[in-house]
């Protein structure tokens, strides 16, 4: 930490020697100057302590946004495995309690991950929108292909 006093006592800037320091970076220490001093949630910040903190929040947003893309590509996938259940493995003579649970187990994780997508893309920045969009996609071709089923099981009497 570079600590520059004048001939007076009085604190210089760690970046503009010429400059008195009006405060102290709370997170390395630095004195800044006027020009220097940023003020983030009440803490001053120096030059160098901001931008590795800019560089945080958006590498946090970023995971963020990835995180929900995930989750709604996997919930696409729970509720895919559902639909193929119901298609080709619950027999015609199932009850009306397992169509209802494999309806729920199609819908359910379809609409969950249809939401989750939808709040990954309002993030409106990061490098995973591509993982969202795709989750919404996903998500949102598997509740029309569910809708899809229901009624063509209903105008054929199952």
């Amino acid at each position: 930490m570079d600590l520059q006093r004048s001939e007076h006592g009085i604190g210089r800037c760690s970046t503009h020697g010429d400059n008195p320091a009006v405060g102290v970076c709370v997170s390395c220490g630095a004195f800044v100057c006027s020009v220097c001093k940023t003020v983030v949630h009440g803490r001053i910040l120096c030059p160098k302590c901001l931008e590795e903190h800019v560089t945080k929040l958006k590498r946090d947003q970023a995971h963020g946004q990835r995180g929900f893309g995930i989750w709604s590509i996997s919930l696409f996938a729970v509720g895919f495995v559902f639909l193929l259940v119901n298609i080709f493995a619950v027999p015609e003579t199932a009850s009306d309690t397992v169509f209802t649970l494999v309806g729920t187990g199609i819908l359910a994780p379809s609409i969950i991950g249809l939401v989750l997508g939808i709040l990954g893309l309002a993030q409106k920045t990061g490098s995973s929108r591509g993982m969202c969009i795709v989750g919404v996609t996903l998500n949102a071709a598997l509740l029309v292909l569910f809708l899809f089923f229901i009624i063509v099981g209903l105008m054929i009497g199952i």
